[in-house]
């Protein structure tokens, strides 16, 4: 009688629960990295706003205005904070060249 070295059932079943766990984990990880370029385009924009909001309170370029700025257009303005005519709210929100929204910054100056 002639021996034949085979697997049993139990370890093909074994392998192929491995490799479906890995193959979904790989998925995964593919799917987060596509998704991810959004969260950058968000980070992006939120670190131009808060640098045109330090720009402005260094600067104390208190007026309206919209800045282009790679491909998006920030809308700057100052409104005075309730009854004080020294405190005002820089509000800044970004848009890209669809004017689809991309990102809002808030923050309140203190004038002298």
């Amino acid at each position: 009688m002639v021996k034949i070295n085979a697997s049993t059932l139990i370890e093909v079943i074994v392998a192929m629960v491995v490799l479906s766990i890995s193959f979904s984990i790989g998925l995964m990880i593919y799917f987060n990295i596509l998704s991810g370029s959004g969260s950058f385009r968000a980070f992006e924009t939120n670190l131009i706003l808060k640098q045109i909001a330090t720009e402005t309170i260094t600067n104390k370029s208190y007026i309206d205005e919209d800045i282009t700025n790679n491909n998006l257009t920030i809308h700057k303005s100052l409104t005075p904070y309730k009854t004080s005519k020294k405190v005002y709210i820089l509000e800044l929100s970004a848009v890209d060249n669809d004017n689809k929204e991309q990102g809002n910054y808030k923050q309140l100056i203190l004038s002298e």
